[in-house]
């Protein structure tokens, strides 16, 4: 009688089973987390914008508006969020008539999702909703 070595196609139909579980719930998971570390950057991004208008307008007594981050680096010296290709999001800081300013980190794939801040620290994103 001969004895074959291997796996029968139960077996490995009950792997291909619990693997397919595994993934089911452990992808959704990561992205998630991939989501809410994009999410850290504008948000972190923009609090860091906030600090450095309210030091210039305590030096200079104005606000300023630049776009992109080369300009805000220029604008700002403080700023130094990265490498701006491997940045999620693309800031711009604009002048209000009121004499304030509204920096806005504007989602790179897909331009409807955005977080902006005033110097008044109101943090809203794309639906009104604070942060």
């Amino acid at each position: 009688m001969r004895r074959y070595k291997g796996f029968t196609l139960v077996e490995l139909m009950i792997v291909i089973a619990i693997l397919g579980v595994i993934f089911a719930i452990a992808i959704p998971t990561y992205r998630s987390y991939v989501e809410a570390a994009r999410t850290a950057e504008a948000k972190t991004n923009l609090s860091t914008i906030r600090l450095l208008e309210e030091q210039h307008f305590a030096d200079q007594g104005e606000y300023i508006g630049a776009d992109g981050v080369a300009a805000i680096k220029v604008a700002l010296p403080g700023f130094e969020p990265g490498v701006e290709t491997n940045l999620n999001y693309v800031y711009n800081i604009t002048v209000t008539t009121t004499g304030g300013f509204k920096a806005t980190a504007t989602y790179k794939p897909n331009s409807v999702k955005l977080f902006f801040i005033t110097e008044q620290n109101t943090k809203e994103d794309e639906t009104g909703h604070n942060w």
